[in-house]
């Protein structure tokens, strides 16, 4: 069996204890950095409407035409906690 994440919850590691308790137990350090060349930011959002809100402030208006939508600050990786959460923007 493995079990493969960036992080685990202490409800995870008690599952794991309890059902694989032979199991070997190995951790990477220094995987989960971000690269010098990118810029990382986290940002917190208010209210139900929030993360749509400040993902726009954060991205800026859009260059060239509306079918392009490419944002003004470039490049961008969006991580969402849910597919919920992921529709939604």
């Amino acid at each position: 069996h493995v079990a493969v994440g960036a992080t685990h919850p202490a409800a995870a590691v008690a599952l794991y204890e309890r059902r694989l308790s032979g199991a070997k137990q190995m951790m990477v350090g220094g995987v989960h950095t971000v690269p010098a060349q990118l810029e990382q930011r986290f940002v917190t959002c208010k209210g139900p409407d929030g993360k749509v809100a400040a993902l726009r402030e954060l991205l800026g208006p859009p260059l060239g035409p509306p079918e392009e939508g490419r944002p003004t600050l470039g490049r961008v990786v969006l991580f969402c906690n849910s597919q919920d959460s992921a529709r939604s923007v």
